[in-house]
């Protein structure tokens, strides 16, 4: 079995890696990264926190775009309230919140399933993902 440089396997220290962001671990979180980029040398290990990293980024951006219209709607009904009226539009409000849980349930199943499959050195297949990390991550030109 392969350890790190911290003396922890790479399967349990990738799944420490896939299971940080779901524990409000931001700080925790890309400090594991940085030290996996930065001082350990096993490419599956970067690769699947490069992995986590994309995921982790996409879901805070489609959760950021999907809580913007609601915060414009709120927005508009606190300036339109100042005249006393009312601009609040529940459903669309409701349909972006769904569609906002949706995207943080996503991102749980996805990171536990990843965490899971770490202890067999295996890989979630998301063809998108995979897609990114090949075209924009290159491991092998690092110095050995």
């Amino acid at each position: 079995m392969e350890k790190t440089k911290l003396g922890i396997s790479v399967k349990l220290l990738a799944a420490i890696i896939c299971l940080s962001p779901l524990f409000g671990g931001s700080v925790v979180f890309f400090g594991l990264v940085l030290y996996v980029l930065l001082m350990e040398k096993n490419e599956w290990l970067k690769k699947m926190t490069i992995r986590t990293l994309v995921i982790v980024f996409v879901c805070a951006a489609a959760s950021t775009v999907l809580d913007f219209v609601p915060s414009i709607i709120s927005v508009m009904n606190s300036i339109v309230g100042i005249f006393r009226g009312n601009f609040h539009i529940p459903f669309v409000s409701d349909l972006f919140y769904a569609a906002d849980h949706i995207v943080s349930v996503a991102r749980t199943i996805v990171l536990l399933v990843m965490s899971l499959k770490c202890f067999t050195e295996d890989n979630v297949e998301i063809k998108q993902l995979e897609d990114f990390v090949a075209k924009h991550v290159d491991l092998s030109s690092e110095e050995k």
